[in-house]
């Protein structure tokens, strides 16, 4: 196409077609460079540990998506009691757990425990509902042997997710999986002993589930909400995320009125800001 536009055979060159053919050639080439540049580096580059993850873990993600993945992702490691992260306080990563396991405590309970494959503070990521910003912890987790993970910044992760479609289905898929298997492996804690079969132990268990489940959704609308609109597309994935932890109106409802909304308003998708009673009007000022 090139050549004709160059060569035409009116006798003159026409640049613009020309012109637009070389960008478009030029991009396409880029773009099969880059692929094909990925798809050299994950077969020779990446690191065993990484390999075995993805074989064993990820292995829906295309070698590809997860060698662009993992490039993002800075490798930490702890020592058995170390504290990964507090409940309470504040964070913006997404971890991978890559070896070793952790307990994942809530107000000094076991709640549940994660090891090798397991996604760690992915808040909302399997639901679409994509928080750039900082978000509290609902939870503590300490490693109960040395465990290395890879750590994304969750913004850095959600701007990847949406340059490459493909790796947004399957890392959903994953992390949807990855939430399940944790409920599940919930209920193993006192089948295999771990939490003891006592009435008051068994309560306390259940006490601290259910306060980690209202203040993680708290935790997530708060950044969610913070203006005064609310966006339908928000309101769609907040709705999913309620669907997949069976989140009910009445804990639905408290949360947003511990955020300063009401549930008419979050239908309505836009908050009334009230005026405080102290605030000075113009005709006092004159």
């Amino acid at each position: 196409m090139l050549i004709f536009t160059f060569f035409h055979p009116h006798g003159r060159v026409l640049w613009l077609p020309f012109v637009w053919n070389g960008v478009f050639l030029t991009t396409n080439l880029k773009q099969i460079f880059d692929l094909q540049y990925h798809a050299f580096c994950s077969r020779f580059f990446l690191a065993d540990e990484m390999k075995r993850i993805h074989s064993e873990h990820l292995s829906i993600v295309s070698d590809v998506d997860f060698y662009r993945l993992q490039e993002f992702g800075i490798r930490e490691e702890y020592k058995k009691g170390e504290q990964i992260f507090k409940q309470g306080d504040f964070g913006c990563h997404v971890y991978l757990i890559i070896s070793g396991k952790c307990d994942v405590i809530v107000d000094e309970q076991l709640t549940y425990q994660v090891g090798e494959g397991n996604f760690l503070a992915e808040v909302g990521l399997h639901a679409g509902v994509k928080i750039r910003d900082e978000i509290q912890y609902s939870c503590s987790v300490k490693p109960t042997s040395d465990v290395v993970l890879i750590k994304f910044h969750r913004a850095t992760l959600i701007k990847l997710m949406s340059r490459l479609p493909s790796l947004d289905t399957s890392l959903t898929s994953i992390l949807s999986w990855d939430v399940v298997n944790k409920l599940k492996t919930q209920r193993q804690l006192i089948t295999k002993g771990v939490i003891d079969n006592e009435k008051l132990s068994v309560s306390s268990w259940h006490r601290a589930r259910h306060n980690q489940n209202k203040d993680r959704y708290k935790n997530l609308l708060t950044p969610l909400v913070r203006g005064n609109l609310l966006a339908s597309k928000t309101k769609i994935a907040i709705s999913n995320y309620r669907k997949i932890h069976s989140i009910p109106i009445e804990a639905h409802e408290s949360a947003l009125k511990k955020l300063g909304w009401s549930l008419q308003e979050y239908n309505n998708g836009r908050r009334n800001p009230t005026v405080p009673n102290n605030t000075t009007t113009l005709n006092q000022l004159n």
